[in-house]
């Protein structure tokens, strides 16, 4: 039942807390048996791990509550000085950097502006790409088709690579798991 498992929740929360349980459970307690089983299953576990905690405890070394305090009265204390003289000299470092790029671009020549090659609606398409390739720089046909096949082959040696591996993957999968009569290896 829906309610019995809610109830059975709560006893468990009280049971791992230590607390008594709430008001609406005795009634429900007295009512219904397998509730009232679950309840006094949970109160045998719960003597039964007190009893056997008292074997299993071991007392700590002397010295490691010192260790303990002596951490966290390290961790309380200021900053050590080489720490503060790092973050020192990490700012410096920065702030350093900053004023060497902005002397480096202040002192930077200005960019000389090129004429740009006019385009005019009667010349021939050609003409015109041409000069918009001129304008922009742009890199031959037969450049970028070369960098483009530069640009595949580390990617053609993995694909490569990844069908030799799954090939030896199926061939030893059919080899150790497939019947001899349905393996395609000899």
């Amino acid at each position: 039942m829906l309610t019995c498992w809610v109830y059975r929740q709560k006893i468990s929360e009280s049971l791992d807390a230590g607390h008594a349980l709430p008001r609406t459970l005795p009634n429900h307690l007295q009512s219904c048996r397998s509730c009232r089983d679950f309840y006094e299953a949970g109160l045998q576990i719960n003597e039964l791990l007190a009893s056997g905690a008292g074997r299993e405890r071991v007392s700590s070394p002397p010295f490691l509550q010192g260790k303990i305090l002596t951490a966290l009265n390290d961790s309380r204390e200021e900053p050590r000085p080489g720490r503060v003289r790092l973050a020192w000299a990490a700012t410096a470092f920065a702030v350093a950097a900053v004023l060497v790029s902005a002397w480096f671009m202040w002192h930077q020549p200005p960019l000389q502006s090129q004429p740009q090659p006019v385009v005019r609606s009667g010349q021939n398409p050609s003409q015109a790409a041409e000069l918009f390739a001129a304008a922009a720089r742009l890199p031959s046909e037969d450049t970028l088709l070369e960098w483009g096949q530069k640009l595949d082959q580390p990617l053609e040696t993995e694909l490569k690579s990844v069908l030799h591996d799954a090939r030896k993957a199926l061939a030893s999968l059919a080899q150790n798991f497939l019947p001899d009569e349905l393996s395609p290896l000899p």
